[in-house]
């Protein structure tokens, strides 16, 4: 295939359930001159029988022994061959036109990423995701914006070879985050399409599934993010935005941890990190519209381990009354 506009990336590991309507939305694009990376990252369910139903020449199918999901969107990325790269997980969709109108922003303004908004689809129930960034930037230049865009990779069109040699974190959680925040830094300019044309699907058990030690891989992605900011020469103060607002997120995340060393041992860990990143992150620009309560349970460690201890012990009744 000739003149690949977009080469649209998508991992596949236990999805059999979502897969159909996630494939339907990439087929039925309005851009025709795309093609559509399949890769079975060992799933050991019905997906392959699912996307060997499909008979459209533009699909590549790549079958592999289970690796994750990181080192699956790098051979994705490895393997595309389009002016433009999309990502999209199996278990959520696009808008028809997403290809069309993103690569047409990107082309129009000579862009290496373009941002969209994007839905949240809770079990059919749709929120709108709404991003507050203005269009065409430089996040080099005004790395005030980069806390305020989303680090998944789902809702951003790239330039191929702005990200060739950028790579995903393999074996670990959480692995997208420096991903994007190296592609925002080293692409010369970020165009934002205000349209919503994604969905991403969240999974009625999404909420519980953090209970393990791999929490702890997000303090090794922050350390990273870290490291690439000071690598871009990012404001510190901007960069601290970025990891205040990454860990105090992942902090009330622990309210679904029942073990309360592993929570401690993750605040202390956290609050290690942003000490040592700015002594001044309680002050930082992302905690300073919040509500003072949540401002304090999320900043003061005898007020998160309160709020975690009285979430969890209540989490745990209605669990065990349902």
């Amino acid at each position: 295939m000739s003149n690949i506009k977009v080469s649209i990336v998508v991992p596949v590991y236990r999805t059999e359930k979502y897969l159909k309507k996630c494939i339907d939305s990439i087929v039925n694009q309005s851009l025709k001159e795309i093609e559509i990376i399949l890769i079975n990252d060992g799933s050991d369910d019905n997906v392959e029988s699912i996307i060997l139903g499909y008979k459209d020449q533009r699909i590549k199918y790549i079958k592999k022994n289970n690796t994750g999901i990181g080192s699956t969107r790098n051979l994705g990325i490895t393997k595309s061959k389009g002016e433009y790269i999309l990502f999209v997980d199996s278990d959520d969709y696009i808008h028809k036109d997403y290809a069309k109108k993103s690569y047409e922003k990107a082309k129009d303004e000579n862009a290496d990423i373009v941002i969209t908004n994007f839905y949240k689809d809770y079990d059919g129930k749709i929120i709108k995701e709404i991003l507050d960034i203005k269009d065409n930037i430089d996040l080099k230049k005004d790395s005030k914006y980069l806390f305020k865009i989303n680090l998944g990779p789902c809702n951003k069109l790239y330039k191929r070879k702005l990200i060739e040699n950028i790579k995903f974190n393999e074996n670990t959680k959480y692995e997208d985050a420096p991903f994007v925040v190296e592609a925002l830094l080293k692409a010369n300019k970020v165009s934002f399409l205000n349209e919503y044309l994604s969905y991403y699907v969240i999974h009625a058990d999404s909420q519980t599934t953090m209970r393990d030690n791999k929490i702890f891989d997000i303090l090794k992605v922050s350390k990273q993010i870290i490291e690439i900011c000071n690598k871009y020469k990012v404001n510190i103060n901007d960069t601290t935005n970025l990891i205040v607002l990454i860990l105090t997120n992942y902090i009330i995340q622990l309210r679904y941890v029942e073990d309360i060393k592993l929570r401690n041992a993750f605040i202390n860990e956290a609050h290690n990190i942003l000490n040592d990143l700015n002594t001044k992150w309680k002050k930082a620009e992302c905690l300073k519209e919040m509500l003072i309560i949540k401002r304090l349970i999320k900043t003061n460690k005898c007020f998160t381990r309160l709020y975690l201890l009285l979430y969890n012990f209540a989490f745990k009744n209605k669990i065990n009354k349902s």
